[in-house]
């Protein structure tokens, strides 16, 4: 009955499971999407075009070398040479490759991927729009040297570090280029006008482009290693490698190249390796412009991110689903920045002193993790009462565990108390700013009227329920009888409310095209529990470092068909602990 982030196996109960199914039409749904089987991804086959020297990356435009229609436009980014460098900037081609997936393809992976960028790159935390500049607010075909090519549209963002006190924050703009066959008519505009009709819209597009231009967002960070007399401002381009973090390539702009085949096919057809057009990267570097083989380190990063585009542009081109959806009860970057906080605050405090023979990275930033989900959660619910909204709230954290939990949410100010049914090593070093008491839990108790004042500390109080083993079905029982306030309830292992590690399994399995596995079956059954006990199921999966990541948020009841709501969940919660006494409740020490 206590929190041991353990994962255990369970065998199903046949004549459960039979009456689960008749029970199922119409019930719980899965928690992931089914697995799809996408068609293999063709091997990508890359070339370096200037391995041995410099080479400027080609367009469409098939002039002679000197003619400079037939070259990527230096003014896209809308840089300036570099001040006292005699050498002539431009654009440089490092990696090309065939390009497996439409146009329109790589146009939706490439806005994902401004929003997303941490899909690049670990060290990236997130990007925060700043602005979007729509088509036709300007137009850069009337710029000295575009030679043809129109602005789509522009966003500018900002990229934060995964660490911020090793990296800083940059800004960027990020804008798309066309350049069309025939008519220059705005692609974009027809895109919101007829999003049905995409494929014979873009029919004129010969080749895009879009540009990241990097911007100076901090100029003040104590690991820039630049020069005080060299001033800037934040927006402006860096002029020099030291103003680009760790995470960004050491670049002053940087293109993604879509060049459509002459002769691509307009809809996919029975040869999936068909090619639609070249995919490539091309760069303006800091002076001196060196080769780029192979081996350097710009084109590893190029490789990277190509190899990125071609598995999601091929993915999109097969309509790939994501099977779990992260984010879906508190926004991403209340949470990021909580845990953020967090982490800066306590874990190299916490990692030191650990006194459990478990990995304490692990544990701490797991609980962290989970902190910064409550916090956020309570944020959203109560931050509209005005200063001192953590006064509001109180907590009891059922199956404490080591109590890291109950001490993380204390050190930011809130009321609670950690209950388990023994002490651990580190409850000494969390007292006394964590209430931590011994309990153990009898289902019994529950057969008792409930009593706000002999039970204060759980009457309108926030319950978690952290991986808490036996007594996770027990949770919305818990709130239920308690008048909680509200709970969260991340489940470990595969326990029943009877005690018993069997369960009733309520998901219909597909057979081998799709297998249900025996962790969405247990979240089938808790979740049931919660709306058989009066709560609306909320659950996502969080951002920690655990398998066993699915959060049931109960925040809202549901409404009951009975007059006296009170009275029937009573009543439903004295069935539940007649039938639990029956199994292996009524012998504790067997559980």
């Amino acid at each position: 009955m206590s929190s041991s982030n353990g994962e255990c196996s369970t065998q199903p109960n046949g004549a459960s499971s039979s009456k689960s199914k008749a029970q199922a039409a119409g019930g719980p749904k899965r928690t992931t999407v089914q697995h799809q089987q996408l068609p293999p991804r063709p091997k990508l086959v890359s070339t370096y075009p200037s391995a041995d020297a410099p080479r400027r990356p080609s367009s469409a435009q098939n002039g002679t070398h000197d003619d400079e229609a037939a070259y990527l436009p230096f003014a896209l980014p809308g840089l300036h040479g570099a001040e006292g460098v005699e050498e002539e900037q431009d654009w440089v081609s490092i990696i090309t490759a065939p390009a497996y997936a439409p146009l329109q393809s790589w146009l939706t992976v490439m806005q994902s991927l401004i929003r997303h960028p941490e899909r690049n790159s670990s060290n990236i935390l997130r990007a925060d729009i700043l602005a979007e500049t729509p088509a036709g607010s300007s137009n850069v075909s009337e710029m000295e040297g575009a030679r043809g090519w129109e602005k789509q549209w522009t966003i500018r963002r900002a990229l934060l570090p995964r660490r911020p006190n090793l990296d800083w924050k940059m800004e960027q703009d990020c804008s798309l280029f066309y350049r069309f066959r025939g008519a220059a008519t705005t692609l974009v505009e027809q895109q919101h006008e007829h999003q049905d009709d995409r494929e014979e819209e873009d029919a004129e597009v010969e080749e895009a482009v879009v540009v990241y231009t990097p911007l100076i967002g901090d100029a003040s960070h104590p690991k820039m290693a630049i020069s005080e007399a060299a001033p800037v401002t934040t927006g402006q381009p860096p002029p020099s490698e030291s103003y680009v973090p760790f995470y960004h390539p050491k670049v002053r702009a940087l293109a993604f190249h879509y060049l459509r085949s002459a002769n691509h096919p307009s809809t996919l057809n029975d040869d999936d390796n068909e090619t639609f057009g070249q995919l490539s990267i091309s760069l303006i570097p800091f002076p001196p412009t060196p080769a780029f083989p192979p081996t350097h380190r710009l084109s590893r990063v190029g490789l990277s991110l190509l190899t990125t585009l071609h598995m999601h542009t091929w993915g999109d081109l097969h309509s790939y689903q994501k099977r779990v959806h992260h984010d879906t009860i508190i926004p991403r970057s209340l949470y990021q920045d909580l845990y953020l906080s967090l982490k800066t605050k306590y874990a190299a405090e916490l990692i030191a002193g650990w006194k459990e023979a478990t990995d304490p990275a692990k544990h701490v930033f797991e609980e962290m993790g989970i902190a910064a989900f409550l916090i956020g959660l309570w944020t959203l619910s109560y931050h509209q009462k005005g200063e001192g909204w953590q006064k509001e709230i109180k907590f009891v954290d059922v199956g404490c565990g080591n109590g890291l939990l109950s001490y993380i949410l204390a050190r930011e100010g809130f009321t609670g108390i950690g209950l388990d049914m023994r002490a651990r090593k580190s409850w000494s070093s969390y007292t006394p700013s964590a209430s931590l008491k011994q309990w153990t839990f009898q289902p019994s108790t529950l057969l008792l009227p409930h009593h706000p004042d002999t039970h204060s500390e759980w009457t309108n109080a926030w319950l978690i329920g952290n991986h808490a083993d036996q007594l996770t079905p027990w949770l919305p029982l818990l709130a239920t009888h308690h008048r909680a306030a509200g709970f969260i309830n991340l489940p470990c292992c595969y326990y029943a409310l009877d005690g018993t590690r069997d369960f009733r399994l309520l998901l219909k399995t597909g057979g081998a095209s799709s297998p249900v596995s025996r962790n969405e079956q247990y979240l089938a059954y808790v979740s049931q529990l919660h709306e058989r006990f009066g709560w609306q199921v909320e659950l996502d999966p969080l951002r920690i470092p655990s398998t066993r990541n699915w959060c049931f948020v109960g925040r809202r009841r549901l409404a009951v068909s009975s007059e006296d709501e009170d009275e029937e969940m009573d009543k439903r919660v004295e069935e539940a602990v007649q039938e639990a006494l029956r199994g292996a409740w009524a012998n504790p020490a067997s559980i």
